[in-house]
């Protein structure tokens, strides 16, 4: 989960972002994409491949369930067992690229009104490193092999490095200006725990309408209970907690750095005194209860890890700069996700 939870701007990397345009017809219904979301349907209607249906509202480009598809039929593989995964944790999932995708078409607007170009060398250099990569033994054409096995080009692989950069240049030109890690900050964050470990459970929320938020959050209220009673939270954890990441470990985290999960997450991580249970976190990704196993101070000399310092808050400062900017683009680009909620 920890993955999951960095708030840094999802932009989707080489192959998972390389989406086929949303014409009418995505998928012949020869197709074996066709079947699989046909056979999806009748549990997420909303994946009927016969109909584009737009479920997140933007003014700088619609995210349509056909923009969905490729992606979630690339990350299952082509196989879900239906009798397996309940209908409400594929819809958590869909919500997750549906909304990553409608933030990175704000970003990219927003990158182009601020005049953000990238270089075509600068595109090939970073296709160099890729290919040049011993995965594919050094050799541009065992790579181009391999992507167009994956179904796309090597113009879509362009497309997606182009769009990488250009969020790179993003943030340092449009968001860390906005930033100011002074030394005094980092003299006080090095007082400060550098690192906390944790279990927790989440119930995820994504996609939920109200009424079935208030269900999840009942039923999370009754584990916490148990919890605070003395039974075993690794045991909860394992039995009750929907963060792939972290379920087989009991719901661990460990030393894991200030600013690296979501703030609420973070806050809770590193505020809650140790060894307590603290009550329900609400975070994007639904609802947490935390137990804080430990937090470790820096026993390092200041000079010698100020870099690491400004780089840590640097990440915590950017993403909260991130945040907020997501919320400024929503009202700039009319976002509008009611339908992606109520699916």
């Amino acid at each position: 989960m920890r993955k999951i939870m960095l708030l840094v701007m999802i932009l989707i990397t080489v192959f998972a972002g390389c989406s086929k345009n949303s014409d009418d017809v995505l998928y012949s219904n020869k197709a074996p994409e066709y079947t699989f979301f046909k056979a999806l349907a009748d549990s997420v209607p909303v994946m009927n491949p016969d109909k584009k249906v737009v479920l997140v509202k933007l003014d700088c480009g619609n995210i349509t369930n056909f923009d969905i598809m490729p992606e979630f039929y690339r990350a299952v593989n082509g196989q879900l067992d239906l009798n397996e995964i309940p209908a409400r944790h594929i819809k958590n999932y869909i919500t997750q690229i549906a909304l990553s995708l409608a933030d990175r078409n704000m970003f990219m607007d927003d990158a182009n009104v601020a005049g953000i170009v990238v270089a075509d060398e600068d595109v090939e250099y970073e296709l160099e490193q890729i290919w040049s990569n011993p995965r594919f033994g050094g050799s541009e054409d065992a790579f181009r092999d391999y992507v167009e096995s994956q179904g796309f080009t090597m113009d879509l692989v362009r497309e997606d490095i182009r769009n990488g950069l250009i969020f790179q240049s993003y943030l340092e030109n449009v968001i860390d200006p906005g930033i100011d890690v002074s030394e005094d900050l980092l003299r006080r964050a090095y007082k400060e725990p550098v690192s906390a470990s944790v279990r927790h459970i989440l119930l995820a929320t994504q996609g939920q309408n109200e009424e079935q938020r208030a269900e999840t959050r009942a039923k999370m209220e009754g584990i916490l209970k148990r919890a605070r009673s003395g039974e075993d939270f690794a045991k909860l954890a394992r039995e009750y907690t929907e963060d792939p990441g972290s379920k087989e470990n009991g719901g661990l985290y460990e030393n894991f750095s200030k600013g690296q999960m979501v703030p609420e997450f973070d806050y809770a991580a590193f505020s809650a005194p140790v060894g307590s249970i603290t009550d329900i976190v609400e975070t994007q990704f639904g609802y947490h209860i935390i137990k804080i196993i430990e937090r470790k101070s820096e026993t390092r000399p200041y000079e010698e890890v100020r870099d690491s310092l400004r780089e840590n808050q640097l990440l915590s400062l950017r993403n909260a700069a991130i945040e907020q900017r997501i919320e400024e683009l929503k009202s700039k680009y009319n976002y509008n996700d009611e339908t992606l909620m109520e699916m």
